[in-house]
């Protein structure tokens, strides 16, 4: 049996195609190198990461259309539920609900190693994922509470912090310019925008990781999740960074959070705000 593509050891090769009963037509390599099982109903991947192997399960989603910050609070939800699983929305892994173990396992592990390895870690990856209408009833619940909103949470930020913040203001307009149908293609120059944002706000202490921030996505003033109109005008310093805090932290449970964020109004209507707020 031939899988030219992955970089995975043969004996976790096979250990995964004999688990997953798949034939070769059925799957194709992973984004990271590793081996794509597509059964249809759930995806099953083996890649390497950071030096080991992690072993993923992707399913459906429960819902058919949600806004980005709703979908990653129901991400954050499951995520509390499974507590030692590795849970979040990703792209090109099949499905969208990935459930992630690492597998610490020798490259020298036999066939059987492998197998019984990856059958103990599936266990837990099922049932992770079988929670996930618990954690979309906990989502309902989280909506009606969050139209009373609770006080912002407060971040100081000096102005000399809120200067380097606005100067990304310019930059990301001019990223985002005009006409928007041209915005795939101006997409990598904006996510790098997006990563020398965070490293600002990394490197000034802006960015609290230790906090939790996700919550805030579903304030009404950021109307409730949805944020085709957003206005950040009536903001105040910390605001603005308490929400760029969030959508970073909230990166963690969906990848494409930030990408909706940076790509839109989102981002322009936070950094023109701190433009104004600096003088």
């Amino acid at each position: 049996m031939n899988h030219p593509h992955h970089v995975l050891p043969q004996a976790a090769a096979a250990a995964l195609l004999e688990m997953t009963g798949a034939p070769s037509a059925e799957t194709g390599p992973s984004r990271a190198g590793g081996l794509k099982i597509d059964q249809g109903w759930q995806t099953v991947i083996l890649e390497p990461e950071k030096g080991s192997w992690i072993l993923r399960l992707s399913r459906d989603c429960p819902f058919d259309e949600i806004a980005p910050a709703y979908l990653t609070v129901f991400v954050r939800n499951l995520s509390e539920l499974c507590p030692g699983v590795d849970i979040a929305y990703r792209i090109q892994c099949g499905h969208p609900i990935v459930a992630s173990l690492p597998l610490t396992l020798s490259s020298q592990a036999t066939i059987a190693e492998w197998k019984t390895g990856m059958e103990t870690a599936m266990a837990l990856l099922e049932g992770a994922l079988s929670r996930q209408g618990q954690a979309a009833e906990s989502l309902s619940f989280g909506r009606r509470e969050h139209r009373y909103a609770t006080p912002w949470p407060v971040v100081a930020a000096n102005p000399e912090q809120l200067r380097g913040l606005a100067r990304f203001a310019g930059l990301f307009e001019a990223a985002l310019g005009e006409p928007r149908r041209d915005l795939q293609a101006k997409l990598p120059e904006i996510l790098d925008l997006g990563g020398q944002l965070e490293a600002y706000l990394r490197a000034s202490g802006l960015l609290q990781p230790e906090r939790e921030w996700v919550g805030v996505l579903l304030r009404p003033e950021l109307e409730m999740g949805f944020w085709d109109h957003i206005d950040c005008r009536h903001f105040d310093a910390s605001q603005l960074v308490v929400v760029l805090n969030a959508i970073i932290q909230g990166g963690r449970y969906n990848e494409i959070l930030p990408r909706h964020a940076y790509a839109g109004r989102m981002i322009l209507s936070i950094l023109t705000r701190a433009k104004e707020l600096a003088g």
